[in-house]
């Protein structure tokens, strides 16, 4: 007797709110580990550190590298779904965006970002404090030459979700990042300031993340509302019954 086939029926918006409690979750405990860690001795801050926001090496970043990685595999499967429809050129702008996701992610927990000033450094003055800002605004310049027609011409709801969210990511990851160094100069790294700063940088990073997922996942639920998985563990050939119609008959 045939066993009947688990399936599973996601929906959008409750996976999107779903991800948004958990980043929301993450985020506060991130927020309150900061504010602790700026009143307590060193061996508690130590451990302490390791769940706050401003911390590279945290849970937070990890949780943000996986998100963003969520984000990428949606933006390669609604790619290789474009390319088995034949519009190669939907597909490559796909494939760019889950690539990008990709770095993102990638990003999150090796930080090409603070390493690449040592490749090219800029001479900014007191206008940024963290050189590789410059950089990041030139890689976005450059994204928005190579990805703008093909995010143009998706339909309007998507488009707009989509940016919404790169507005408000690039804007927290560039913009309160700037202005966080600031803080940091001036009052350090261990003041309440710079916590609350880098709590509203992150905030937008994530509710970016979470905005791009959704807008991601309801675009793959109405290219592809019933696609289906299939999972094997029985190699090719087995089971399968050899061809002999071409053997000489002695």
């Amino acid at each position: 007797m045939q066993q009947p086939v688990p399936t599973w029926v996601i929906d959008s918006r409750r996976a999107a709110r779903w991800l948004a409690q958990v980043t929301a979750i993450m985020f506060l405990i991130g927020l309150g580990a900061g504010l602790v860690r700026v009143r307590l001795g060193t061996t508690l801050r130590n451990f302490v550190y390791r769940i706050d926001l401003a911390n590279d090496a945290s849970l937070q970043t990890w949780f943000a590298s996986a998100t963003l990685g969520l984000c990428a595999v949606l933006a390669v499967v609604l790619g290789v779904l474009e390319r088995r429809d034949g519009s190669s050129s939907r597909a490559a702008g796909w494939f760019g965006l889950g690539a990008l996701f990709t770095a993102f992610s990638l990003d999150e927990v090796a930080m090409f970002h603070e390493w690449s000033t040592n490749l090219v450094t800029f001479d900014t003055g007191d206008l940024l404090s963290y050189s590789w800002v410059a950089i990041g605004l030139i890689v976005l310049a450059a994204l928005a030459v190579g990805l703008g027609p093909f995010v143009y011409r998706l339909p309007t709801p998507l488009r707009r979700r989509l940016v919404i969210a790169a507005a408000v990511y690039f804007g927290g990851a560039l913009g309160l990042e700037t202005l966080n160094g600031h803080i940091e100069d001036e009052r350090s790294s261990s003041s309440v300031a710079y916590v609350l700063g880098t709590a509203a940088e992150e905030a937008a990073e994530m509710a970016a993340v979470v905005l791009a997922f959704y807008a991601l996942l309801d675009a793959l639920a109405a290219r592809a509302p019933r696609m289906r998985l299939a999972l094997s563990s029985t190699p090719p050939d087995v089971g399968r019954v050899p061809d002999r119609s071409n053997e000489a008959i002695s």
